[in-house]
């Protein structure tokens, strides 16, 4: 009789050919690319990166050594050491991962590659030769540096033109059932950097549908005619776990990338932790920072709005004036909206209109059809006085708001204050852009300024309501300047 030992060698000695493997158990598989931008922007930022310390350290040779130079083997060591530990950290901080270039998360990495380099360097030197000449090394260092931002800052260039030529983008294949699908090609199709392209979709059924976990084969097959570089999961409930494990063998083997939307909704980036627990990977939403940057928000409100009630001061005036001569009646109009946690305030802007405008208001509304949405807007008012339409364009209107800003009832960055006649008409979300000050700008305004629909226009105040964060305050201060700067025909709400 035969026991388990020598049966298990007798496996162990049976040719390869003989044992029956998994069809996902195999070699790799190189999927065909449309283009090699990634290999190439990469490697072009590595040639680039050694260049540029290359250059600074014989800079920093040539500095630091006597006229004429003379070669040593310490001084090409002080020089050539520092240039080697950088290209080593800004290789492991991933400051050429593809999937970074051309965002500013790529000169992020950058300097974070730089401090580990700096820390490395300024111990190693100060164990190893702490009489060394620090003035080479802070020549490479600070040179060096420069160097490779500047060359970072051409290779992003280069690489966003090619984006908006419609190359360089990542290729993605988009999985999950018809409704999720429909909405993440939505969403993808809203950026408009042209960092990514949807090349095809899948729709896959439910995890408990028949022959539901056989969706894997399907969706390799249709990997290698598009030549994919990332499979997107739109919904992680559409596929079983075996499945979606099966499914990450088959493409790390093919050298795809998988990426899983959460369901987690409209989240900012900086929002999502990763946390271990039991074992096993979460994605943690810590309490939203609103509260604890809400004082940090109101100064900012206060300084903002002083700085810019000074320095506007003759613009001010100036706009007061032609209101006044313009046309009868006063030069500040005031209309009740609705502020945070739903306390009526009065808006403050330079009358743009007839006297009498708001009587004429619901009789205008009625003619366009009955009202559905909070959102409504008569266009090409006939109330609007032709000064009042050169002020709407370019939103000189709503200087007046500062000093509800400095008040306190409104911000500068915030959701736009409405009508208590459209605030009547909310839904039960539409209520959360309630939660904060009303702001002079907002999200849906440097996105579209009022020509958004309702629905895109709550989506994008819902999002800023769930992430607001100072930093994004200034980000949203810096675009409504830039849309300011080259206004369209519409006019401001």
């Amino acid at each position: 009789m035969i026991g388990p030992a020598a049966r298990a060698a007798r496996m162990l000695l049976r040719p390869l050919r003989d044992l029956e493997v998994p069809d996902l158990v195999t070699a790799p598989v190189v999927v065909p690319r449309s283009h090699d931008w990634r290999g190439f922007h990469s490697s072009a930022r590595a040639l680039t990166d050694a260049a540029a310390l290359g250059v600074s350290a014989l800079v920093a040779f040539v500095v630091g050594s006597p006229a004429p130079p003379v070669p040593s083997l310490a001084t090409i060591a002080w020089c050539a050491g520092p240039c080697a530990v950088l290209l080593v950290c800004l290789a492991l901080v991933g400051s050429r991962d593809p999937r970074i270039l051309g965002t500013g998360t790529e000169f992020t990495r950058v300097l974070r590659g730089v401090a580990w380099a700096v820390g490395v360097v300024a111990v190693a030197g100060w164990l190893v030769v702490p009489d060394g000449p620090r003035g080479g090394v802070l020549v490479v260092g600070v040179l060096g540096t420069i160097l490779i931002l500047v060359a970072r800052f051409v290779w992003q260039h280069v690489l966003l033109r090619a984006r908006r030529a419609g190359r360089c983008a990542e290729r993605l294949l988009v999985v999950g059932s018809a409704g999720s699908t429909a909405r993440m090609v939505e969403d993808l199709e809203r950026d408009r950097s042209g960092r990514v392209t949807v090349v095809d979709t899948f729709v896959i059924g439910r995890p408990d549908a028949p022959n539901g976990g056989d969706a894997v084969p399907d969706v390799l097959a249709a990997v290698h005619p598009h030549c994919v570089d990332t499979v997107l999961v739109a919904a992680s409930d559409v596929m079983c776990p075996d499945a979606m494990r099966r499914l990450g063998w088959a493409l790390r083997d093919r050298r795809v990338d998988l990426a899983v939307a959460p369901p987690l909704g409209e989240v900012a980036p900086h929002r999502v932790q990763h946390r271990n627990i039991a074992g096993r990977p979460f994605l943690h939403l810590p309490t939203a920072e609103a509260r604890s940057t809400e004082p940090l928000k109101r100064a900012v409100d206060i300084v903002g709005s002083t700085i810019l009630l000074v320095v506007l001061a003759p613009v001010l005036l100036g706009v007061a004036a032609v209101v006044r001569v313009s046309s009868r009646g006063p030069v500040l109009y005031r209309q009740e909206r609705i502020g945070r946690f739903g306390v009526p305030f009065q808006m403050l802007k330079f009358r743009s209109m007839r006297v009498g405008a708001d009587a004429e208001l619901e009789a205008l509304i009625a003619a366009d059809g009955p009202v559905v949405e909070p959102l409504f807007k008569v266009r090409d008012d006939p109330r609007v006085t032709r000064v009042g339409r050169v002020l709407r364009r370019y939103s000189l209107d709503e200087l007046p708001q500062l000093l509800n800003v400095l008040g306190g009832s409104m911000s500068l960055v915030g959701p736009r204050p409405q009508r208590p006649a459209e605030v009547a008409l909310y839904e039960e979300a539409a209520h959360r852009r309630l939660l904060t000050r009303p702001g002079m700008s907002g999200l849906w305004q440097v996105e579209g300024r009022s020509a958004l629909p309702w629905r895109e226009a709550i989506r994008l105040d819902l999002y800023y309501v769930d992430n607001r964060s100072v930093r994004g305050d200034l980000h949203i201060l810096a675009r409504t300047a830039r849309a300011v700067a080259a206004p369209t025909e519409d006019e401001a709400h």
